[in-house]
């Protein structure tokens, strides 16, 4: 299922009240359908494991649709056997069936053949009287349709009525209904869970997938502090990429730093040392090889404890990347949440802002640059290929993928706030990455449903390393031609307001012969775009969509107004967009 969904998190919340039994993270797997999983007994060594939750597309199942069994074992203290408990399973992409000890307890959906999607709903099941042991074992049975698969979000756990009252939002509006919060400067992300107080994975990559057979997987989870109290405060720092833990007698802020340009993690404590002296953080290892330390800053009397996390992988060798941090660290006279603060701030001064902007809206478009500059993957990626490209969301959401559509908007934004370095390397992405796998495409009724002649634009979307790629089902790949038309805006509105002209004619060429006049090409005897698979990724055959037909007259249009600048004749791109 393709449902892309952006969460922007503008309000501080209030403290949370955690579940009363939490499940473990890590959890096992199989691809298959047999009853006999749900048994206790049943022997799980040889079955894979999996993060609770994630899609199981990016933990060693890509590709996969069909059935799956999770299975866990967890512990329950002997005080809450005879308490009134719900159990909580996540949001289940699209259909599962649950078996607590053997015993079925619910199940949310229609498995096939009349299959019906339950994607996007709260498993909570009321656990029997007398079925609970201090030992345990969950199975559930799990079918996916297509698109992401398997526990792919929601809350897990063991709760009380009260609760599942307050946890579902079942009293009056007016409610909140999302508990994640993302930080990242564009080298790696943290997800913030604020039911559980903790960072549930740090990723190496913000992009979801290297290729279609390797995604990116965590190389941390669950890290937390020991702390028995909840925060009083949590949300965005002034609307910047920290995320901010307010307690009583201290504050920890977790973010991923632009300044330094690195790919460390850092959760800081401030306030009195004797406060945060004592606070440590756990926290489980992933992919790769974990690195951590901490050490105490102290300037001008006032006290901060750092908590850094990095990793080694066969990508990264940065073994000594934390202790040159450190060292960085405690030379510098300021400190680096300070620095990270101001950061992001300059930003949000040097865009071009109406004047009228009132104090909440002025936050609102505050807090959505910020979330901008974390989804723009950057210059110092690993990947050359990768560099520049414009998420459609960040972790954990399921679509953190570089689209042309969405990259395309993202840059007209960029463009207009006046953040022009950051709009023109969204461009050079998709100018340099590698695209034209849909010249040809025979599909299964023998057509022909490729472009026709080398593009340079992706027909849907790119792997993280900039290669393109499409997603597929029994209806063949989506080969999408609104991108063109979306990107030539983009570009000739980025030329426009920057005078950029270098940049203009550097890509001439390609602009001409691998954009625009494909373009051309797709136009049919009645002057509309051809049948394709359009913005709602109907896959094929397709259909002929007013979307596209506008978005490729705006994008032809504008680049007929472009063509001055590269001392071409643009009549043919004014003719074609009329």
């Amino acid at each position: 299922m393709n449902y892309r969904t952006i969460f922007f998190l503008l309000l501080f919340s209030l403290s949370l009240q955690a579940q009363t039994v939490e499940l473990p993270s890590v959890w096992k797997i199989h691809a298959g359908d047999s009853l006999q999983y749900k048994n206790p007994e049943f022997d799980d060594a040889q079955w894979k494991k999996i993060t609770v939750p994630s899609q199981w597309e990016t933990q060693g199942f890509s590709n996969y649709d069909g059935y799956a069994w999770y299975r866990v074992r967890f512990t329950v203290p002997k005080k809450y056997l005879t308490t009134e408990l719900y159990l909580f399973v996540g949001k289940v992409d699209d259909v599962d069936e649950t078996f607590l000890n053997g015993i079925r307890i619910g199940s949310t959906g229609k498995f096939p053949p009349a299959v019906e999607s339950a994607w996007n709903v709260q498993r909570a099941y009321k656990i029997p009287a007398d079925l609970l042991k201090e030992e345990n074992i969950l199975a559930v049975r799990v079918y996916d349709g297509g698109g992401p698969g398997g526990i792919i979000g929601g809350l897990t756990g063991l709760f009380t009525k009260e609760e599942v009252e307050k946890e579902l939002n079942l009293g009056p509006a007016p409610k909140k209904s999302y508990y994640k919060l993302t930080t990242s400067n564009g080298l790696i992300a943290a997800v913030y869970d604020e039911k559980r107080n903790c960072i549930e994975s740090l990723l190496p990559h913000i992009f979801q997938a290297y290729d279609s057979s390797h995604a990116v997987r965590p190389f941390a989870l669950n890290i937390r502090p020991n702390i028995q109290e909840k925060p009083v405060r949590i949300g965005y720092d002034e609307q910047t990429h920290i995320i901010r833990a307010d307690y009583n007698n201290f504050s920890i802020s977790y973010f991923a730093p632009f300044t330094a340009d690195e790919k460390i993690f850092y959760a800081v404590l401030r306030g009195e040392k004797k406060y945060i002296n004592a606070v440590t953080f756990s926290s489980e290892n992933a992919a790769g090889l974990l690195l951590s330390t901490n050490f105490i800053r102290e300037k001008n009397g006032d006290a901060e404890k750092y908590f850094l996390f990095s990793f080694v992988d066969s990508l990264h060798n940065n073994i000594n990347a934390v202790a040159a941090a450190e060292k960085r660290i405690t030379a510098s006279a300021v400190s680096l949440v300070d620095e990270e603060r101001r950061y992001m701030k300059n930003i949000f001064a040097s865009c071009a802002l109406p004047n009228s902007l009132s104090p909440s809206e002025r936050k609102t478009v505050e807090q959505s640059i910020a979330v901008l500059k974390m989804s723009q993957v950057g210059q110092s990626e690993i990947f050359p290929g990768a560099r520049g490209q414009l998420l459609a969301s960040l972790p954990p959401g399921s679509w953190n993928i570089a689209w042309v559509r969405d990259g395309s908007y993202a840059v007209r934004a960029l463009t207009e706030l006046g953040l022009w370095s950051e709009a023109k390397n969204g461009l050079q992405f998709m100018l340099q990455a590698k695209a034209n796998r849909y010249k040809n495409f025979i599909f299964t009724d023998g057509k022909d449903y490729g472009i026709g002649m080398d593009y340079k634009i992706s027909v849907c979307r790119y792997f993280g390393t900039g290669i393109e790629e499409s997603d597929f089902n029994d209806a063949g790949p989506n080969i999408e031609i609104d991108g063109f038309g979306l990107f030539l805006t983009a570009f000739s509105d980025y030329i426009r307001t920057s005078n950029d002209t270098a940049f203009a004619l550097q890509w001439k060429s390609v602009l001409t012969k691998n954009i625009a006049d494909v373009l051309l090409h797709c136009i049919d005897s009645v002057n509309l775009i051809r049948a394709e698979s359009g913005p709602w990724e109907r896959h094929l055959p397709g259909k002929q969509f007013a979307y596209t037909a506008a978005v490729c007259a705006e994008g032809l249009y504008k680049f007929s107004a472009l063509c001055s600048i590269l001392h071409l004749s643009g009549e043919q791109y004014k003719e074609a967009a009329d």
